[in-house]
């Protein structure tokens, strides 16, 4: 997968780090302006963002773009095998990040955006070690069912105008994570559709502190 990288402002050795992963259509560059965004409050933390591993198969001739998974079935079943499939190579990918940088699980956190912020909540709680946390923007929780009995710290951030991803999947997800008395936050954004704004940004630079605050 094709690397896209903010190193520390510190120029330092990174302390932390934080993967982006995108929606589908898009590419690695897609989000990397959310962490030019956190850089300043964050001079020590390493922002990676990744194309996924498939080329977009719903894209017109020369569109380009990228996919974790196809969704030219968009059934939760459907997704969830998608995700699933996935997994496993995020997971190599993630092993071999950590170990460039030199860092524990528990250093790095997940974002994702969309179809991104399926597979950061899926392959995230799923992966050996436990990670600093997962930062979902307009994603599904996929297979709640199957989820391990300790997940990291989740923040769900969903616009009430999203009319690609409803915001009932993160209602939810919120929901059920509660009930299971994991640490999760939710934030409904008013007015927002599909997308990510300032308001979810700032969101997320709350929850980075949290997450890394013994990183």
């Amino acid at each position: 997968m094709r690397e896209y990288l903010l190193p520390p402002l510190s120029a330092d050795k990174p302390r932390a780090a934080v993967l982006f992963l995108h929606g589908v259509g898009a590419d690695g560059r897609d989000l990397l302006s959310i962490g030019e965004s956190w850089q300043p409050a964050f001079p020590d933390v390493q922002f990676v963002s990744v194309d996924a591993p498939e080329p977009f198969d719903m894209a017109p001739p020369g569109f380009g773009g990228h996919q974790w998974f196809s969704l030219k079935d968009f059934t939760i079943p459907a997704m969830t095998s998608g995700a699933a499939a996935a997994t496993p190579g995020l997971h190599r990918y993630l092993d071999d990040l950590l170990q460039r940088l030199s860092l524990t699980a528990d250093k790095l956190v997940l974002c994702g955006f969309s179809q991104g912020a399926m597979m950061a909540l899926y392959a995230g709680t799923r992966y050996p070690g436990g990670l600093a946390g997962i930062i979902s923007y307009a994603g599904v929780l996929l297979a709640p069912d199957s989820l391990p009995k300790t997940v990291p710290p989740i923040l769900l951030v969903h616009g009430d105008e999203d009319m690609v991803v409803p915001q009932t999947a993160s209602d939810q997800a919120a929901a059920l994570l509660k009930r299971r008395g994991d640490s999760v936050s939710y934030h409904s954004i008013r007015g927002l559709g599909h997308g990510i704004d300032g308001t979810a940004i700032a969101h997320g630079t709350d929850a980075l502190q949290e997450f890394l605050k013994t990183a």
